[in-house]
């Protein structure tokens, strides 16, 4: 099912009215669709992601993102990241399928996926706890191989292979 937003943001010309007009309520739609469980998301929430997209380009912004289908990844840019990568990503995710993370872990040399079976397409925002602790794991693993000059995951043995982290331990 696509949410209300990104039917407006992907046909012309009620593209442009997202630019001047975003009611709380598409607001909540978009967050609804975000999060694994809706119920978690709340007045306050839905009220700081609105004040957001009231900030200069924020609309525009979000216009850009809901117009891409993400069905043009490109690949090669992936590939072309060097750096140790930690990726994200929420087993629940109705916006971007989880089977993509595969592609970002096998594009992105030493990347490690970190996938919560219980979130949604904002893992961070629905257990910031949980997140900023795999976070915290990545950055002692990888930040003293890169402070003594070592910038190659895989030849530091910072790669690590993909594995599943439960919102629940």
């Amino acid at each position: 099912v696509v949410p209300l937003p990104w039917l407006i943001a992907r046909t012309p010309p009620l593209d442009r009215v997202g630019r001047y007009l975003m009611p709380r309520e598409l607001v909540a739609q978009g967050l609804a669709v975000a999060w694994a469980d809706p119920s978690r998301i709340g007045t306050e929430r839905v009220e700081r992601h609105w004040e957001l997209l009231l900030r200069e380009g924020n609309r525009e912004a979000l216009g850009r993102m809901l117009r891409d289908d993400g069905s043009d990844i490109d690949e090669s840019r992936l590939a072309a990241i060097a750096v140790p990568t930690l990726v994200l990503w929420g087993g629940r995710d109705r916006v971007v399928p989880p089977a993509a993370a595969a592609v970002f872990e096998a594009r992105i040399r030493g990347s490690r996926v970190v996938r919560f079976d219980a979130l949604g397409h904002v893992p961070h925002e629905e257990d910031p706890a949980a997140t900023s602790g795999e976070v915290r794991r990545f950055l002692a693993l990888d930040m003293p191989r890169a402070e003594a000059g070592h910038g190659d995951a895989r030849a530091t043995g910072a790669a690590q292979p993909s594995r599943t982290a439960s919102t629940s331990e």
